[in-house]
């Protein structure tokens, strides 16, 4: 069996010592720095997930933008549109017009040249008239 004498309290006690001292020296850094570290690394998470929101935030705004953007360039496209048919129709309307009035012109012009040609025939036939009037009695 075991014989507990005098060496036994003595290694007892230096061992006692020995874990004091290492725990003192040693181990008590060891977890300090251990819990350092620890801190440090649930402040990275939590840094890293701020940083992460912050992320998904800045996303979803820039799709909002990009949506709002997409939005406005598909009104100004619309209005666009919708001003350049305003302005062929104006065109149209106008050539139409100028159409219109080239031909009126040109009907009263063709008139004109009638009523000439009418006036210059009745000079005609008179004085063909008076010839073949003098051939017959003549």
């Amino acid at each position: 069996m075991l014989n507990v004498d005098g060496s036994f309290i003595v290694v007892f006690i230096i061992v006692w010592i020995l874990v004091l001292v290492l725990n003192k020296v040693f181990f008590s850094p060891l977890k300090r720095i251990r819990d350092k570290r620890q801190a440090l690394l649930r402040e990275n998470r939590e840094s890293a997930r701020r940083a992460l929101e912050t992320y998904d935030q800045a996303v979803l705004q820039v799709d909002q933008s990009l949506k709002a953007a997409r939005a406005r360039a598909e009104q100004v496209r619309e209005s666009l549109s919708a001003e350049a048919l305003q302005e062929k129709a104006r065109l149209l309307e106008e050539l139409n017009a100028e159409y219109r009035r080239n031909v009126e012109q040109a009907k009263n012009d063709l008139n004109q040249e009638v009523q000439n040609l009418k006036k210059e025939m009745d000079s005609r036939v008179e004085t063909i008239s008076e010839k073949i009037e003098e051939r017959l009695l003549g």
